[in-house]
C-alpha cells in the first residue's frame, strides 16, 4: 500500500464522521477539505488540488487488516465511492460494506481525541504505523504481533525502496515509531526477528499505558 499522506488523512477524518455509521448499509458522508486541513494542522493551499487524485485512489487501493484468526491479512478498498466536489471544496464518500466488520473494529479504537492525535502525524509512514498499532492494541494489555519483512514492505509500499534493512529501519521504521510515541497515546516498540543475521520479521509490541512497555 502506497497511500499518500492526504489519503490517510481523508480516511481518518471520514472514519470519525458519525453520519456514515447511522444505518446499514453505510450512508454517504461528507467532509470539507478545509476541515481536513484544520485537523491536520497544516496551512498548505495545494491540498485542494491534491484532493481529487487522493479521492480517486481511495476507491481502488486497499488497506490491509488482520483476519479474525490474526494469522493472515485481508485487503479491502475502504470506500465504494469517494469523490471530490470541487465547487463545494468537499469530499463525499461511502465506506465499502464488505469491510464493515474491520472498519467497525478500527473505529472503536479511534475516539475523537485519538483522531486529532493521528491526523497531524507528519508522514504517511507514521500514520500507517499508528493505524497498525490501533489494530493490535487492546486497552489495558500489552500485545505483540509479528509481520514478515516482505509483508511489511508491501503494507508500506516499500517493495522497491530501501533495499538494505538497516536503511528501512533508519528512514521509515524508527522515525515513525518515535513520532507515534511522542505525539499520540499509543506506545509502540518494533524489534527485528532474525534468522541468524537476516531480519525475517518485525515484532510490534503495543500498549496504551506507557508503563505496559516498561518505559518510565
Amino acid at each position: 500500500m502506497d497511500w499518500s499522506i492526504l489519503m490517510h488523512r481523508i480516511f481518518l477524518a471520514l472514519l470519525g464522521e458519525r453520519e456514515a455509521w447511522v444505518r446499514e448499509p453505510f450512508a454517504a458522508c461528507h467532509i470539507s477539505v478545509r476541515r481536513v486541513r484544520e485537523m491536520a494542522e497544516i496551512s498548505q493551499k495545494s491540498i485542494y488540488e491534491e484532493a481529487a487524485e487522493a479521492t480517486t485512489r481511495l476507491t481502488s487501493e486497499p488497506i490491509e487488516f488482520w483476519s479474525r484468526d490474526r494469522e493472515n491479512y485481508v485487503g479491502y478498498p475502504i470506500f465504494s465511492m469517494c469523490k471530490y466536489k470541487s465547487r463545494e471544496g468537499a469530499i463525499e464518500a461511502k465506506f465499502n460494506e464488505e469491510a464493515r466488520l474491520h472498519l467497525l473494529r478500527l473505529r472503536e479504537r479511534f475516539a475523537e481525541r485519538r483522531l486529532r492525535q493521528a491526523i497531524p502525524l507528519p508522514t504517511p509512514y507514521a500514520i500507517r504505523t499508528h493505524e497498525i498499532a490501533k489494530m493490535i492494541e487492546r486497552p489495558g494489555e500489552r500485545r505483540s504481533r509479528q509481520i514478515p519483512v516482505g509483508r511489511f514492505r508491501e503494507m508500506f509500499g516499500l517493495e522497491s525502496k530501501y533495499d538494505r534493512h538497516s536503511d528501512m529501519r533508519r528512514r521509515v521504521i524508527d522515525p515513525s515509531v518515535e513520532q507515534v510515541n511522542e505525539k499520540t497515546d499509543v506506545n509502540v516498540r518494533c524489534e527485528d526477528v532474525r534468522d541468524g543475521q537476516t531480519p525475517v520479521a518485525l515484532r510490534w509490541t503495543v500498549a496504551v499505558d506507557r508503563r505496559a512497555l516498561g518505559r518510565p
